[in-house]
């Protein structure tokens, strides 16, 4: 059985709720990459403002030292009380200069002082508030707060994993880094959270029954990330997935209409015929058609059922018939080539690294499932659909589950964390019932159910031992597993906050639908088309000769039959300008910014970077045209509801912000 489809069952049998995605974006999620877009700068710092004296930041490095920090506990502890009361701002930036110093110096013990990194300016206000320029990628702030609610701290660490994941959402453009709309995102979840708790919404049996699933089905998976540690990539098995996936073939095809022409082919190749010069005669017959000159395609643009059997076949080989869409169709591989890829090695490289995975936490599966499971062999062999399929070739699955729902044996016993855990037969015949949604009134597939049933039973036993070992090592104690069902608690406290307190409040009329039409109209409109002549040139100044002759009112096609340097229509670098009317928005992105001077009869210049130079004639310009109200009407409800909804949260967190006290001790002057 698959690891994978043993640990979608779990999921779904736990069933665990979805969050709003407005509030927390994706980066709340398990396993959240950066989908491959360009990392955050390590070396980018904030600012901080620090109150000297809070109990929040007594872990906060003022300094480091050989990489050793120096807390900002440890300099405030070693002032002397009068100073630590007094009002003279002076006497305190003094004293705690001169602390800082003499505990860097005992840190530094001779050493020498590029050793040291100190991150506080020294001056600490008359608010007694103290600056430090924080490193936000350093591991030594993670659990520096960024701001609090009502005393409840919004670590560094949280703030982070967020930026990254909203970097990674805008594909590594840090101009949509927007830290400060973050950090308040993070406020008003807290506030929301808070607000929820003290309605008693964490109470419910729902909320409690939630999270109870989440963090079981969260320490299965910490449990099986454990087991992963330390697992290292097969070099060998990538290189044969990169070789699979970056070959490339030269494939001669051909295609049949009809099935029986397509069978006649075959059966005479089977019989000895010269390929070349039977399907010569099928094409010259009209029975088939191709036989094209094709160019190398990579394996991984071929169909997977092409690629998986042309991969084996040796060169001048004759393929079997496929049967794609409605036609038949069959190639000769001409040759084959290995293409070097970056990208189709990375892909190599999680392929082999998912599939070890999958390797390791099924073979652990095994071994918990062999250690804590007891079976009564006889009940298991009985429970067996394939042998009463043998019995009774007529029956259906009803038939089946009847008899076994009579059958009241212990068919496993699971003994952890003290507590002793049975299944019966009938018990496992009602869980197989249970995953046919349209009924059982139908041909018993023996096989079939007889998997569905022992991937119930493993997952069953998986979920109990698994959480046993699972509590055994500690797992529930780890901060990981903490934040994860902490962060999950918040976003479910947050969606059942605006379900119960701001939708279940919005009643939308017709005229504010048809408001948001009137009031957008440029948003729910056609884009302008454009019908487009365009000479290309190889020199820009060649180009910029004919703009002006068109400028000047020159006939386009006079300036096309007398301009010199046009590049010749089967150059290689040629775009094509002149497929009938075309939308503007599927334009380069120079088009978009000179939208407003496009009209019928206008010309522009546009420069292929490091290619060809185009002229463009706008022989007839479309401009945009509001779409119909009844067509857009059910996106323009969405958009309306959702601003209500926005609306409703701002004038809440406004309110809460008056009952719950908050600070953000974070700035967003990158230095």
């Amino acid at each position: 059985m698959h690891v994978f489809f043993r640990l979608f069952l779990i999921g779904l049998f736990l069933g665990v709720g979805v969050s709003s995605a407005f509030a927390f974006g994706s980066g709340m999620e398990q396993g959240m990459d950066d989908h491959g877009a360009p990392a955050l700068p390590t070396d980018q710092a904030y600012t901080l403002s620090v109150p000297v004296f809070s109990p929040l930041f007594e872990q906060t490095p003022v300094a480091l030292v050989k990489g050793r920090p120096i807390a900002l506990g440890e300099v405030t502890a070693a002032l002397p009380v009068e100073v630590r009361k007094s009002s003279d701002i002076a006497g305190l930036n003094s004293k705690f200069n001169e602390v800082l110093d003499r505990l860097v110096a005992a840190r530094l013990d001779g050493g020498e002082r590029k050793e040291v990194d100190v991150f506080v300016d020294g001056k600490i206000d008359k608010d007694q508030v103290l600056t430090l320029k924080v490193p936000i990628f350093s591991q030594h702030f993670l659990f520096t707060p960024v701001a609090e609610v009502d005393g409840d701290a919004i670590p560094m660490g949280e703030f982070i994993r967020e930026l990254n994941a909203m970097h990674a959402e805008s594909g590594g453009d840090h101009h949509h880094d927007k830290p400060g709309e973050l950090l308040d995102r993070l406020v008003t979840i807290r506030l929301v959270e808070r607000e929820a708790r003290n309605i008693g919404f964490d109470q419910t049996d729902s909320f409690k029954k939630q999270v109870k699933d989440f963090a079981e089905r969260t320490l299965l998976y910490e449990l099986l990330d454990r087991r992963i540690e330390g697992l290292v990539l097969d070099d060998e098995e990538v290189d044969r997935i990169y070789h699979d996936i970056s070959l490339a073939a030269k494939l001669r095809s051909y295609q049949f209409t009809k099935q029986e022409h397509a069978a006649a082919f075959m059966q005479a190749l089977e019989e000895g015929a010269d390929f070349d010069k039977l399907i010569k005669e099928k094409v010259e017959e009209g029975l088939a058609s191709g036989g094209e000159d094709e160019d190398f395609v990579p394996f991984k643009e071929l169909r997977s059922q092409v690629a998986s059997h042309a991969k084996d076949m040796e060169v001048g080989e004759v393929s079997k018939m496929f049967k794609v869409d409605d036609n038949f169709i069959v190639f000769k591989l001409e040759d084959r080539k290995f293409i070097e890829d970056p990208a189709a090695l990375e892909v190599a490289r999680k392929i082999a690294w998912d599939r070890k995975v999958a390797r390791e936490t099924e073979k652990y599966i095994d071994e918990i499932i062999d250690e804590y499971a007891v079976f009564d062999e006889k009940a298991r062999e009985d429970f067996n659909f394939t042998a009463f399929k043998k019995e009774n070739p007529d029956a259906k699955l009803s038939d089946a589950l009847l008899t076994f729902f009579d059958d009241r044996r212990t068919l496993v016993t699971v003994e952890a964390q003290g507590q002793v855990h049975k299944m019966q037969v009938r018990e496992l015949a009602d869980k197989v019932k249970e995953t046919y949604f349209h009924g059982t009134d139908i041909d018993l597939n023996g096989p079939e159910a007889d998997k569905r049933a022992e991937q119930i039973l493993d997952d069953w036993i998986f979920r109990i031992a698994g959480k046993a070992e699972a509590l055994d090592a500690g797992l529930d104690q780890t901060q990981r597993y903490q934040l994860k069902v902490e962060e999950f608690e918040r976003r479910t406290l947050f969606d059942t906050f605006i379900q119960k307190a701001v939708v279940n409040d919005i009643k939308l009329t017709e005229e504010e639908i048809r408001a948001g039409y009137d009031d957008n109209i440029e948003d729910h409109s056609t884009p302008a088309m454009v019908r487009m002549k365009s000479l290309a040139f190889h020199k820009k100044d060649d180009a910029l000769n004919a703009l002006d002759k068109l400028k000047r009112g020159s006939d386009f096609k006079w300036v096309s039959g007398n301009s010199e340097g046009l590049a010749p229509s089967d150059d290689k670098d040629l775009l094509d300008f002149e497929s009938g009317i075309i939308s503007m928005t599927s334009l380069p992105e120079e088009f978009q910014e000179n939208s407003e001077n496009i009209r019928s009869g206008s010309s522009m210049l546009y420069s292929d970077p490091g290619k060809l130079h185009y002229v463009i004639f706008f022989e007839k310009v479309y401009p945009p045209e509001p779409k119909p109200y009844d067509q857009v009407r059910s996106q323009i409800l969405k958009e309306v509801f959702q601003k209500h909804v926005i609306d409703g949260l701002e004038n809440y967190v406004a309110q809460l912000k008056q009952h719950y006290p908050t600070n953000i001790f974070l700035s967003f002057e990158k230095n």
